[in-house]
């Protein structure tokens, strides 16, 4: 039997947890970007003109996908070090790393820029008669 097999299943499940969610933002930064991508070759019907491909897209996409890839690291970090705290005899104090607040301020930041360029964009397609 392994010792505190309760905790280290919760470890993990809260490890699959993160690796789940970093597997969906590095998906949605993809998308965001190849999205921005297939707009770029397709015709406006209404000018006959081809959409422009925007760098502030293209960037948005690879900073959220990157995001991803933070969490990926950092949650593995997490995982390895509770491990390690979790077989240890002594007692931890649990607190906020600033790993956590640092990519949480990364996810409002990418959120409040995703909603000032949407709302940039629709107050666009009202002018052109679009939306």
């Amino acid at each position: 039997m392994i010792s505190r097999y309760a905790d280290h299943a919760a470890n993990e499940r809260t490890y699959l947890a993160w690796i789940r969610t970093a597997i969906s933002v590095m998906i949605f930064g993809f998308l965001i970007e190849k999205f921005d991508l297939i707009l770029s070759h397709t015709v406006n019907e209404k000018t006959g003109e081809f959409f422009q491909a925007s760098i502030a897209v293209e960037l948005l996409g690879l900073v959220i996908f990157i995001t991803g890839i933070l969490i990926t690291i950092f949650a593995t970090v997490r995982f390895f070090r509770y491990k390690r705290y979790i077989l240890a005899e002594e007692c931890f104090l649990y607190s906020v790393k600033k790993t956590t607040l640092f990519l949480s301020s990364i996810i409002v930041f990418l959120s409040i820029f995703l909603l000032i360029y949407m709302l940039y964009e629709f107050e666009i397609d009202i002018r052109l008669g679009l939306g």
